[in-house]
């Protein structure tokens, strides 16, 4: 199971809807405790995904909700993960 969901704010070229799903995918695991999935959970854990991709989406479209500080700039800029500040 991951330790960190993937950061998709400020990546260039922005996050694509798969990668979107697939950081939804990782929260849902993460808070959900499942290191796999079972049949009779992945009913569940696909509608949950769908719901918290659609919201990442819309979060990440609007620039104006998340503000970085210098040092998360940096940290992201020195790991190559974005390219502008």
């Amino acid at each position: 199971m991951c330790r960190n969901i993937t950061m998709l704010r400020g990546l260039q070229p922005p996050a694509t809807d798969d990668e979107i799903r697939a950081a939804a995918l990782q929260y849902v695991r993460k808070v959900g405790s499942l290191s796999s999935i079972g049949p009779a959970a992945q009913d569940a854990v696909d509608r949950a995904v769908t719901a918290i991709a659609a919201a990442t989406a819309t979060l990440l479209a609007d620039g104006r909700v998340l503000i970085r500080s210098e040092e998360h700039t940096s940290e992201l800029q020195s790991r190559g993960l974005i390219s502008y500040a």
